[in-house]
């Protein structure tokens, strides 16, 4: 598997290739334009809780099969928005 590229760098592309798709309809453009606007809000979303999903990671049981998944959950979101 290659390296992931950063939620921000795909953003980046997408609203690249809104601009540079030459399709006569144009709904290509929109799809790109959309795709690169929900990236952007789930990464600033991610922003908000992750101080606090981290927290209550921080809290779960590491023990149990839930709370090492919850960690998992948690560390893969914090590795997503801090790289």
């Amino acid at each position: 598997m290659s390296e992931r590229s950063h939620l921000l760098t795909l953003s980046s592309a997408m609203l690249r290739l809104s601009f540079e798709i030459q399709g006569g309809d144009g709904v290509a453009n929109a799809a790109c334009l959309e795709a690169s606007q929900r990236l952007d809000q789930i990464y600033l979303d991610l922003c908000v809780v992750l101080p606090y999903l981290s927290q209550a990671a921080g809290k779960a049981s590491r023990r149990s099969k839930a709370g090492k998944g919850f960690r998992a959950a948690a560390n893969r979101l914090a590795a997503e928005v801090l790289a």
